[in-house]
């Protein structure tokens, strides 16, 4: 990551959202990609999700904002870790990029 140029657009594509508590990112400015969780599989209505295979619980899915610049996104995708799915809609996310 010492060789990324803020300057640019750049996006970096990752399985787990984990990594983004990692202290590689060298002040990297710009979005994070993710998946890995699935939003939890089963979430009971308004309560948090119960099994995220996540050290940081705060990453289900969807848009979050890591107060440095830096965005993530976890995409609760199609598939399963396992054969059920409650409260938590399968997705397949399209971004549209245009120039600023």
């Amino acid at each position: 990551m010492k060789d990324v140029d803020n300057k640019i657009a750049n996006i970096v594509l990752t399985h787990n959202p984990d990594v983004a508590d990692l202290p590689i990112w060298n002040k990297y400015e710009g979005w994070i990609l993710s998946g890995h969780t699935h939003g939890g599989q089963c979430k009971p209505p308004f309560l948090p999700t119960p099994l995220l295979p996540v050290n940081n619980k705060k990453y289900t899915s969807g848009v979050i904002d890591l107060q440095d610049g830096r965005m993530m996104y976890i995409n609760r995708a199609l598939g399963h870790l396992w054969p059920l799915r409650f409260n938590v809609r399968p997705e397949i996310t399209v971004f549209e990029l245009q120039p600023v």
